[in-house]
């Protein structure tokens, strides 16, 4: 059963855990610069693939759905490309460059704000406001539409489902065809 709800907080929880290892990674001696990229290429294909599905379902359905939903999604849709700019960076740029840590704790202040808006405000209201068999059957295409998705941040996409159901494939098999190149994310 896929309950949209229960996946975005999986999602959430794995995020901030990625972030929260991430962020204390800079001021640790024992973990190499190679560990650190790996954490960080971690976050950045997870969040990639969340907002992108978020973008793809969730955010329609707040607007549709809840009253005060289209200022809901606006705010949340800022949120998300403020942390898609940092994310872009934080995927071009060495552990070894002095900005990271900073760059990492600018990541992680956007991760857990955005989390918390989305957890104290808008999920709660969502709830409320869907009947359980839309709950799984919206929680299938958020999943279907996360593990397709992109592996990176693409902050001059906009978010707008139509957008994401066509370029957004496209990108997705790019990153993807990208990180095999390279080896991203092994």
């Amino acid at each position: 059963m896929a309950d949209l709800f229960v996946l975005v907080q999986e999602h959430h929880e794995a995020l901030i855990a990625l972030m929260d290892g991430l962020a204390h990674g800079p001021e640790r001696e024992d973990q190499s610069p190679s560990e650190k990229k790996t954490m960080a290429n971690r976050l950045v294909m997870m969040a990639s693939r969340h907002e992108a599905a978020e973008e793809r379902y969730l955010w329609p359905a707040v607007r549709r759905l809840v009253e005060g939903g289209e200022e809901m999604a606006m705010h949340a849709i800022e949120q998300e490309s403020t942390a898609k700019r940092l994310l872009h960076d934080l995927d071009r740029i060495s552990p070894g460059n002095v900005e990271f840590a900073t760059l990492v704790r600018q990541v992680s202040a956007a991760v857990h704000d955005h989390v918390a808006y989305e957890e104290a405000t808008v999920l709660p209201s969502l709830r409320l406001r869907m009947a359980p068999e839309d709950v799984v059957r919206l929680g299938a295409l958020y999943m279907k539409a996360y593990q397709g998705g992109p592996t990176r941040p693409h902050p001059l996409t906009p978010p707008q489902p139509s957008v994401l159901g066509s370029a957004g494939a496209a990108m997705a098999l790019v990153d993807r065809t990208r990180d095999v190149l390279t080896r991203r994310g092994r």
